[in-house]
């Protein structure tokens, strides 16, 4: 088992907030406040072509023409 629960304070309430984190396959931290809804958690998405071309341009990166393939869901 990788992964594991712990408590921790809400920033938003300061109760009691339900953590849980894991590092298979990448690092995941989850948070979840059953007092007032807070939740923090990780979200998987891919950038446009045009937000990846200026993350490429900041590092000096050559511009794509289009996109690699993205597949959906890897986590």
């Amino acid at each position: 088992m990788s992964g594991h629960s712990y408590d921790s304070r809400c920033l938003n309430c300061d109760n009691d907030l339900e953590s849980y984190t894991d590092h298979k396959p990448i690092d995941i931290v989850h948070h979840q406040c059953v007092y007032c809804g807070y939740i923090i958690f990780m979200q998987e998405k891919y950038l446009t072509l045009e937000e990846l071309n200026q993350y490429r341009e900041d590092l000096d990166f050559e511009p794509l023409k289009e996109l690699p393939e993205q597949k959906l869901n890897l986590l």
